[in-house]
């Protein structure tokens, strides 16, 4: 993690945060000359929790990080019998800090890797989990406990985003933040195995216009995906876009035969 210069505070700029430290099993008062630390247990196990002042949540993050990191490489050379030889060698395992002003914020663009999204407790987390609706969900890692990764959803509705389909016209698509032309066009068609519709019967009207048809299917196994890509296009007009499009994808379909 890359620090910064956090400036120091002002008469009565900053505001009070509450962090905590999750020991697990490790129930250990704090050292003496940890006086700001209180020791405390719960349904989670042991921990360690103090109050600290700060502009904001993410310099509290960067602090306790950078805290984190110095005691336990202080503890591997100085103190053998210290309790952060026992603890995850990455502060985000352990360390959480409150969210008391609602600075954790959901929306669709926030990035996981922001300090001010880190060190999450679990309600919070569940929080932003929920309102995304798919979009984000908790870090697999125990390595990045207290954070969120993005899904193959937010990828997919981000992707569906950026692209906007021109309309009545075929394959041509519009790169919103660009504005250049391109097209999308099926390279990979879908296959399946297995499965099979046969046409049983209609009933028709006294013209003879069919007014329902009966079929007899079975689902087959899908073997091989559809695949369609974006290809840029060179014209930076629509309808010459649309035509360069159109041959592209006739190009490509005879490539393919």
């Amino acid at each position: 993690m890359a620090y910064k210069k956090i400036e120091k505070l002002k008469e009565g700029e900053g505001r009070t945060y509450e962090v905590r430290l999750n020991l697990g099993d490790n129930y250990v008062m704090p050292p003496k000359f940890m006086k700001h630390w209180r020791f405390a247990v719960d349904e989670r196990g042991a921990y360690w929790t103090r109050l600290i002042k700060e502009r904001n949540r993410a310099d509290v993050a960067q602090r306790m990080a950078k805290w984190f990191q110095e005691n336990k490489c202080r503890a591997r050379v100085r103190h053998p019998k210290s309790v952060f030889n026992s603890l995850p060698e990455t502060s985000y395992e352990c360390l959480e800090i409150k969210d008391d002003y609602n600075e954790v914020v959901y929306c669709p663009q926030m990035r996981p890797s922001d300090l001010n999204n880190l060190y999450l407790t679990p309600d919070k987390l569940q929080e932003i989990i929920d309102l995304s609706k798919g979009l984000l969900m908790k870090n697999p890692s125990n390595e990045k406990r207290g954070s969120f990764i993005r899904t193959k959803q937010h990828k997919y509705k981000s992707n569906k985003d950026i692209f906007t389909k021109v309309e009545d016209t075929q394959y041509l698509y519009k790169h919103t933040r660009s504005g250049k032309y391109f097209a999308r066009i099926s390279t990979r068609s879908q296959v399946a195995e297995g499965g099979y519709q046969k046409f049983i019967k209609a009933d028709r009207h006294k013209d003879g216009k069919m007014i329902k048809t009966y079929w007899e299917s079975k689902k087959g196994k899908i073997v091989q995906r559809a695949l369609a890509k974006f290809f840029p296009l060179k014209s930076h007009n629509q309808q010459k876009a649309a035509a360069e499009a159109k041959a592209l994808s006739q190009k490509l379909k005879n490539e393919s035969n």
